[in-house]
C-alpha cells in the first residue's frame, strides 16, 4: 500500500523542489520528511497547503494509493477520459496499448478500464459490434461484485446499448441503458463520473430518436448543454447539438432545429473531429439540413473542406 507521502515526494522531486522549499511556512522540513516516509499523516489543511505549493490537488490521489504508481495511474485515467470525451479513439487505442502491460493495469479495477478502452476502440474504429457485445457481456458476468457500481461498469453498459442499437435490437439496448442509469444515479457531483453521465444521456438521446420520443431527447440534450457542455466545450457537444436539431425538426420546430444544427457545424469546425463528423453525417436528415438554404453556402464549403467525406 502506498501512502500520500510517496505522492508528495514524487511530485516535489519532479518539480525540482527541496523539502525546505516545499515545507516553508507550512510545517517544519523534518515533519515533511516524516510525511514522505509515511510516519506522519498530514491533516486536511496541510494536504491543501502542500498541494497548492506543488500545484496540484493531493486529494485526487487518495483513491489511487493502492497502486504501485498512483500518479501514473491517475494521469492515465485522466487521459482515458479525455480521449473518450473527445471521441478520439485512435489516440485511445494507441495509449491503451502503451499502458495496458503496466503492473497496475493488470489487476483490480484498473484492468477493467483497459477493457473498456479495448472494446470502445473495437466498436468505433473496427465496427465489430458482435464481438464487443460478446466480450462485454462476459466481462460483466465475471466481474468482481465489489466493482459492479464503478463508472467503468456504466461505460460497459453504455457501450452495450450502443452496439445493440447498431443491430436495431431496441429492447436489449434499453435494458443495457437502464442498468447504466442505475450506476450513475446520484453521481452528478462526482467529477470522475462526468464522462459516463454524458455518454449515458447521449446514448439515451439516440434511443429516443429511434423510439420517436423527441421531447425526452430534447430534455437530455438541454441538460447536457446547460450542466456540462457550457463549461466543457468539445465534450461531444457536436452530437448533442445534432440530436437536438433532429428532435426539434421532428417536432416541426424548424427555427430551433436549424439553430442547433448550425451549432453542430460550428463545433465540428472549431474542434476537428473526423470520427464524430463521420457518424453525424450518417444520421438521418444530416444532408437535408446541410443542403437547406437556411445554412450558409460558405459554412457548407468550410465543412466539406474540413471533412472530405461529407
Amino acid at each position: 500500500m502506498n501512502h500520500i507521502g510517496n505522492v508528495i515526494k514524487t511530485l516535489r522531486c519532479n518539480l525540482g523542489l527541496s523539502r525546505n522549499d516545499t515545507s516553508k511556512d507550512i510545517c517544519t522540513e523534518k515533519y515533511l520528511y516524516l510525511i514522505e516516509k509515511g510516519e506522519r499523516n498530514p491533516s486536511v489543511e496541510m494536504n491543501r497547503f502542500i498541494g497548492d505549493r506543488l500545484g496540484t490537488n493531493l486529494f485526487t490521489y487518495y483513491e489511487y494509493l493502492d497502486c504501485n504508481d498512483p500518479i501514473q495511474v491517475y494521469d492515465a485515467i485522466t487521459r482515458f477520459n479525455l480521449y473518450r470525451r473527445s471521441s478520439d479513439f485512435k489516440s485511445l487505442y494507441s495509449y491503451n496499448r502503451q499502458i495496458m502491460l503496466l503492473p497496475d493495469f493488470q489487476k483490480g479495477r484498473w484492468k477493467y478500464e483497459i477493457e473498456v478502452n479495448r472494446l470502445s476502440c473495437m466498436a468505433f474504429i473496427e465496427q465489430q459490434y458482435d464481438i464487443v457485445v460478446r466480450d462485454a457481456e462476459e466481462i460483466l458476468k465475471r466481474m468482481d461484485k465489489k466493482y459492479l457500481e464503478e463508472e467503468f461498469t456504466a461505460n460497459l453498459y453504455v457501450l452495450l446499448s450502443t452496439c445493440y442499437q447498431c443491430f436495431n435490437d431496441i429492447k436489449n439496448s434499453e435494458r443495457a441503458l437502464e442498468k447504466a442509469y442505475k450506476k450513475i444515479e446520484n453521481k452528478e457531483n462526482i467529477p470522475r463520473y462526468n464522462q459516463v453521465i454524458i455518454s449515458t444521456k447521449l446514448n439515451n438521446m439516440t434511443l429516443c430518436h429511434l423510439n420517436g420520443k423527441y421531447d425526452a431527447a430534447i430534455e437530455d440534450g438541454l441538460w447536457i448543454y446547460h450542466n456540462k457542455l457550457g463549461s466543457s466545450l468539445g465534450e461531444r457537444s457536436n452530437y448533442t447539438f445534432y440530436y437536438l436539431a433532429y428532435s426539434y425538426y421532428k417536432k416541426e420546430m424548424y427555427q430551433e432545429a436549424f439553430k442547433w444544427f448550425q451549432k453542430c457545424l460550428y463545433d465540428l469546425l472549431i474542434y476537428n473531429n473526423p470520427i464524430a463528423a463521420y457518424y453525424i453525417s450518417n444520421y438521418n436528415l444530416f444532408y437535408d439540413f446541410l443542403n437547406d438554404k437556411r445554412i450558409s453556402s460558405e459554412m457548407v464549403r468550410e465543412i466539406k473542406s474540413c471533412y472530405d467525406f461529407i
